[in-house]
């Protein structure tokens, strides 16, 4: 099936040896080239990136929010939610990536394809992974700002407000 991706492994490392082959011939094969534009912040979100040669960066508005390279995963939100893309997303190097489409994981999940179901858990780990990362970054920017921290003294006018 799936296990969680650490520090080390990287999405597609974190599936089985089979499902990761399954996916990978489910995909569709899409070559870049640097500075080309993969995704569009705000555009219609229908597939996800498997990235398997090069590197993205990730970015929303003038703001990098990540730099992402083989094994790693982008637009995976696509899957599960229709709902516009978040960020946008340019290729830093030349290579190849594997878009799996929404409607081709929809119909595995119809069929209860166990390769649907190990990426399906796989995706929500990813997701819950990073909604963790962004509540810590909240904590340590809002709830406890670090006594040196630039947003300390607009915190102090905010909770002075309140």
């Amino acid at each position: 099936m799936a296990s969680k991706p650490s520090a080390s492994t990287s999405f597609l490392e974190a599936l089985d040896k089979s499902v990761r082959n399954t996916l990978l011939e489910l995909s569709t094969t899409r070559s870049f080239e640097r500075g080309e534009l993969l995704i569009l912040e705000g555009s219609e979100g229908n597939s996800m990136l498997m990235i398997g040669k090069g590197v993205l960066e990730v970015t929303r508005g003038d703001v990098t929010l990540a730099r992402l390279d083989k094994g790693a995963v982008v637009g995976e939100m696509a899957l599960l939610d229709p709902a516009p893309r978040s960020a946008s997303v340019i290729a830093t190097s030349s290579g190849k990536a594997y878009e799996l489409s929404r409607e081709t994981f929809l119909s595995l999940l119809d069929e209860k394809d166990p390769t649907a179901l190990a990426l399906l858990q796989l995706l929500t780990a990813t997701v819950c992974d990073r909604l963790g990362k962004v509540n810590k970054m909240v904590e340590n920017e809002v709830i406890k700002p670090e006594p040196d921290s630039g947003f300390k003294g607009l915190w102090k006018r905010i909770r002075s407000a309140l």
